[in-house]
């Protein structure tokens, strides 16, 4: 995947989970894309090293609390919010620094 492709690709996730709202299948799906992004970034022949350790991060930090919370779904919405939030951040991040290295 090129540059341009990944920005693409990368813009498509984010405002896909722009749409989301906190409920069983939005965390589900948000689990999944954080999970396949992390997958595919390490699989690629020069993967972005801070992009990796940020997704671990929000993984370990925000993502698993997320899926280990014994509230209903409903009940979820800070750690829902808060998984989501982290998970942009991380895009915008990897953004800037293809934006910065074109």
């Amino acid at each position: 995947m090129d540059k341009e492709e990944k920005k693409k690709h990368l813009e498509n996730i984010k405002a896909r989970i722009n749409r989301m709202t906190p409920n069983q299948m939005n965390i589900n799906e948000l689990s999944e894309l954080i999970k396949s992004e992390l997958r595919n970034e390490e699989n690629l022949d020069q993967p972005n090293k801070v992009y990796i350790f940020n997704l671990k991060q929000t993984t370990r930090k925000q993502l698993d609390n997320l899926l280990n919370s014994r509230k209903k779904a409903n009940n979820r919405i800070d750690e829902f919010n808060e998984t989501r939030s982290n998970f942009k951040q991380d895009i915008d991040r990897c953004l800037g620094d293809l934006r910065q290295n074109p």
